[in-house]
């Protein structure tokens, strides 16, 4: 009985470990033509997270983006693509300097129709808009949220033929994506 106990608890000890919480990832450290950003390590299994300090917002990175495609000087955001180009996530932030020519309407507006017949799905809602595109067999998913006198926005680029886990990373960089600090 005490062989099989001792056993018991043995093995219920390694399970746990080897089933615990995954470590947080090490912060990583990307850079572009001298420019410099950190995706920080979350408790979130596969996702970094960007802060953009200049416009005060945040956003959950799928880790496959790994590769810095530009980090401008300005800080306005970042662009990240994976290993092999086909997928491209960026996060940037801008002013609203009038709410008429770039506004959170005039904006959404603007993108619906620019795009035409590519959009999929659109959806403005009180203080954000998102609209979903497909052309030359890639989507495009736009979530673009207004906070008085600046907006940020997140836009993912990714083949037709995404897996469906991907797709739910993107819900999840979207529903994350909101100014720092809330």
């Amino acid at each position: 009985m005490k062989k099989h106990l001792a056993t018991l608890l043995l093995v219920l000890f390694i399970f746990g470990f080897s089933n615990s919480a995954a470590a947080k990832p090490a912060d990583r450290e990307l850079a572009w033509e001298g420019n410099t950003a950190t995706l920080f390590g979350t408790d979130t299994p596969g996702f970094y997270l960007y802060l953009n300090a200049r416009f005060g917002f945040s956003v959950l990175v799928p880790e496959m983006f790994d590769t810095a495609a530009v980090i401008p000087d300005n800080s306005d955001g970042i662009i990240l693509t994976d290993a092999s180009g086909e997928y491209r996530f960026t996060a940037s932030g801008g002013n609203i300097v009038d709410e008429e020519i770039n506004g959170l309407k005039a904006s959404f507006d603007s993108t619906v129709s620019y795009l035409g017949d590519a959009v999929k799905e659109s959806n403005l809602s009180g203080d954000s808009f998102t609209v979903v595109s497909l052309a030359d067999g890639k989507y495009t998913f736009q979530k673009t949220v207004a906070t008085g006198a600046t907006f940020y926005s997140l836009e993912i680029t990714y083949p037709e033929n995404a897996p469906d886990s991907f797709k739910a990373q993107i819900l999840s960089s979207a529903e994350s994506l909101k100014k720092s600090g809330s």
